[in-house]
């Protein structure tokens, strides 16, 4: 982490990690709305994901990504 804050890259990190568990939220989400086949392989995945949605989540509050704050909690 303190590489990371001393290139100036972690913004560009945390960023780049939220939209991928935005993408993830949102591709889940017609298959956990509609019981979908993959329902169970899908829960699976994000509770194993739990924290790194968790983070994202937090960052996009504190940064206020709303989009992406929205996208992340409404799967």
């Amino acid at each position: 982490m303190e590489r990371l804050e001393e290139s100036a890259e972690l913004d560009a990190l945390r960023w780049a990690h939220a939209r991928f568990y935005q993408a993830l939220a949102e591709e889940a989400k017609p298959e956990i709305d509609w019981i979908g086949r993959r329902l169970g392989e899908y829960l699976a995945r994000l509770e194993r994901e739990h924290a790194n949605l968790s983070t994202a989540l937090a960052w996009a509050f504190e940064q206020s990504h709303m989009e992406i704050a929205l996208g992340l909690g409404t799967p």
